[in-house]
């Protein structure tokens, strides 16, 4: 049975970005490596939603983010956010932070 991440995005006090990161940082503290950590939270993610995931090609639609540091060698590296690229367009820092 593959291992999902959720964040419970939606309840009170739970927010989308925060709350994923706090479910991906228990699941490597629970013992799943960094790696297996963010497959639960991308490419199995889809695979059980039945969502086309992991691959970056040309003409391909890819949501991704740019991080400064390896999340596959601490899951934690994926609070230093530099970039996120949404539906094909590069969004920096700065820019997501002053469209708050």
């Amino acid at each position: 049975m593959p291992i999902l991440a959720g964040s419970d995005a939606g309840n009170p006090d739970v927010y989308r970005g925060p709350g994923l990161l706090h479910e991906l940082e228990a699941l490597v503290r629970a013992g799943l490596k960094p790696a297996d950590a963010l497959r639960a939270a991308t490419g199995a993610a889809g695979r059980a939603l039945g969502l086309p995931s992991g691959r970056l090609a040309s003409g391909a639609a890819a949501d991704f983010v740019i991080v400064g540091a390896n999340p596959t060698a601490d899951v934690r590296n994926l609070r230093a956010i530099r970039a996120v690229v949404l539906r094909g367009r590069l969004f920096t820092t700065d820019e997501l932070l002053a469209s708050r």
